[in-house]
């Protein structure tokens, strides 16, 4: 091989490896430019600060078993509000979107073209057997099968087991979901409850009205 064709072959090699560079976001390596220019903004201090890791250590143990199974067939996205998933079904029904514009979901599995979402996973620590995270848990499923999406909880352990694991996904997205409205019975006897005391708050006050007009 003549030096001109090695040449050749070092300059397209060293050009591959320059595409499977990682890309520097904190700009300390330099490129053919340079380093990055460092720019000072003055800014209104807040009482935040960054938060030294973002998951728990449950939770990063989780997702990296989440990750296996999955494999490259889905994303996993973590911390997912619930209103960035579903929407009201009433329109402008903001009393609904402040429901669960609070709330959000461990993970989302979802399908990668285009991106939709497939299943959400909720990681119970102990904290769910508080009366409130039951009934918050209980809200969280109801939503969910109201708008088509699959959830599965599971328990926070030290040890998972795979195939136990891939079948609760497979259960909980062949779950079939029957929608019952509320009681209607029950409120409309409180709409007639209300409507009652309605009436009978105006009884008084024309009663009243009356004997001030006859008698003063």
């Amino acid at each position: 091989m003549d030096i001109e064709k090695v040449s050749i072959l070092m300059k397209n090699l060293s050009k591959e490896s320059d595409t499977k560079k990682e890309t520097d976001i904190e700009g300390t390596k330099q490129d053919k430019s340079g380093y990055v220019s460092e720019e000072v903004v003055e800014i209104e201090s807040q009482s935040y600060d960054k938060r030294e890791y973002f998951f728990s250590v449950a939770e990063l143990k989780f997702f990296e078993i989440l990750k296996e199974i999955i494999g490259d067939n889905y994303y996993i996205f973590p911390k997912v509000r619930i209103c960035d998933i579903v929407n009201s079904k009433e329109k402008r029904n903001y009393s609904q979107f402040n429901r669960i514009k609070s709330k959000h979901v461990d993970f989302l599995i979802c399908t990668k073209s285009p991106i939709k979402s497939k299943i959400v996973v909720e990681l119970d620590d102990s904290s769910h057997n508080y009366q409130s995270r039951i009934e918050r848990d209980k809200f969280v499923d109801e939503v969910f099968a109201s708008a088509g999406i699959p959830i599965v909880h599971v328990k926070v352990k030290s040890f998972y087991d795979k195939e136990a694991l891939i079948k609760e996904l497979q259960k909980a997205y062949k779950t079939k979901y029957i929608l019952v409205k509320k009681n209607k019975l029950s409120q409309d006897k409180g709409a007639i409850f209300k409507g009652a005391e309605g009436c009978s708050f105006m009884f008084v006050l024309i009663l009243f009205i009356s004997f001030f007009i006859f008698f003063v």
